[in-house]
């Protein structure tokens, strides 16, 4: 399933690491300096003593992105209107949206 996290700071990025190390293909809509360093490096989710890290696709730019099968927001409410502007090219007939 490609899944896009609409705003990957600490909620959403917890969300990717999950939902890529299940399988899925998931991409992330973030802002530099975050973006660069998931770019290098993946996302490392660390709990307790523990660290894992997944690869995604992450870009500043949705288009970059194409369609996906789900989308899941994360923004803060002063975000919102980056979504507004963002999500066309992510959807599809059936993209499921979710606001977290």
């Amino acid at each position: 399933m490609r899944i896009c996290i609409f705003g990957a700071g600490a909620v959403g990025s917890h969300f990717a690491v999950r939902l890529a190390r299940a399988g899925h293909e998931v991409s992330c809509v973030m802002r530099d300096p975050h973006l660069d360093a998931v770019r290098a490096n993946g996302l490392t989710l660390k709990v307790g003593d523990s660290s894992v890290t997944a690869r995604v696709r992450a870009s500043a730019d949705p288009a970059e992105l194409g369609p996906q099968d789900v989308v899941i927001s994360t923004l803060k409410a002063t975000g919102v209107s980056a979504l507004a502007t963002g999500l066309l090219p992510l959807l599809e007939r059936d993209t499921a949206i979710v606001f977290a």
